[in-house]
């Protein structure tokens, strides 16, 4: 949050810990604080909580390939900017 506070950035990417609530905090803190700063959620799991779901902008899995997070993201900071 401090980063966010002191920089100018485009989007968070965050990462999902299975069985942790810290993600959920952090991205409900994000929308509360910052609610046009796009957040791109990275797991490697395949089932997540609804309500974290509700939280982000958009998902992408650990292992997709560079470009596919790449687009995951542009996806994200188009979403925001209409």
């Amino acid at each position: 949050m401090k980063v966010l506070e002191e920089a100018v950035v485009d989007a968070v990417l965050l990462e999902y810990k299975q069985e942790s609530l810290e993600t959920e905090n952090v991205a409900f803190n994000i929308k509360r604080r910052f609610p046009r700063l796009p957040i791109v959620l990275l797991s490697a799991c395949v089932e997540m909580p609804e309500r974290l779901l509700w939280l982000v902008d958009e998902y992408a899995h650990k292992s997709a390939q560079p470009e596919e997070l790449i687009h995951t993201i542009e996806r994200a900071l188009l979403r925001q900017a209409s």
